[in-house]
């Protein structure tokens, strides 16, 4: 639970957003906010992981399970074995993930490429086409 002051705006791939609107968050006193200093307090239904390791195989479906019932979405790393290097491994891996997923669960990936000496400037541009997001 986050405490605050004034109005609360969170950014997102499609643009700003009041917190009212938010699916994973429950505001309360958001009448209050017309006055200066009002309080207001959020409460993070399904808050986001932001170091994920999901591993492979028979762990993914196991660890998946257990973060997708606490998390709304989680930044997935990438260091795999072998690591996850190019877009393709990581359209791949992300399609793994979902298909481990419970059914009824809305649980976002957030993919992440592992960048070495040998990562090109396509690949990067190509990952960032698909929202991939960058990790050293």
């Amino acid at each position: 639970m986050l405490m605050g002051y004034g109005g609360l705006r969170f950014w997102n791939y499609g643009g700003i957003f009041e917190a009212s609107t938010l699916p994973f968050a429950n505001v309360r006193g958001l009448n209050q906010l017309k006055a200066k200093g009002a309080k207001m307090e959020l409460s993070i239904m399904q808050p986001d992981d932001w170091h994920l390791h999901l591993r492979d195989g028979v762990f993914l479906e196991v660890v998946i399970s257990h973060s997708a019932f606490h998390f709304g979405r989680g930044i997935v790393m990438p260091n795999l074995k072998p690591p996850i290097k190019t877009t393709a491994a990581a359209v791949a891996y992300r399609e793994s993930i979902l298909k481990a997923l419970p059914a009824n669960s809305d649980f976002i990936p957030l993919m992440t490429l592992y960048l070495t000496d040998t990562t090109t400037r396509e690949e990067i541009k190509l990952a960032s086409e698909y929202y991939l997001q960058l990790a050293f």
